[in-house]
């Protein structure tokens, strides 16, 4: 058994470089071994097909975008609960202001320091970048055949 440089193993399962490197950054490749400089290394009987990269770059890909979806969703009930409390108010002139609209400037409502929906909404800014770069590394994948 010998280890292949990743460059090797891109010709080989017929997906670029970038690709793997993406996926052992991912975590998707647990066969790859390092070397004490930290140089990623594939075993040669365990290097991926491009249908098992391609699988785990859809999977990964879908991951972060069920994950983006339920951001959004959180951040739409948010948003819901803040614009209830504003109508609230504009009939309720005299009542105290909602604990929501409160919340939604309150740096400290979190206990982390940010509101929640600005914590959510940089969180699905993090989704999106993985998003793109899984898509990226998709359309690159579609773009060559299988060997």
């Amino acid at each position: 058994m010998t280890d292949l440089k990743l460059s090797e193993a891109a010709q080989i399962c017929g997906v670029g470089l970038e690709v793997l490197q993406l996926l052992i950054s991912g975590d998707l490749l647990r066969q790859v071994v390092r070397s004490a400089r930290g140089h990623s290394y594939i075993p040669d009987d365990q290097v991926p097909t491009w249908q098992q990269c391609r699988a785990l770059v859809e999977h990964r890909r879908d991951h972060h975008l069920r994950r983006a979806s339920e951001l959004v969703t959180r951040i739409a009930v948010e948003i819901e609960a803040v614009q209830n409390d504003i109508t609230e108010s504009r009939e309720h002139p005299t009542e105290p202001l909602g604990v929501d609209l409160l919340a939604a400037t309150t740096y400290a409502s979190t206990g982390r320091g940010q509101p929640a929906t600005t914590l959510s909404a940089a969180q699905l800014s993090f989704e999106r970048m993985q998003i793109e770069q899984y898509h990226r590394a998709l359309r690159r994948i579609l773009d060559t055949h299988p060997r």
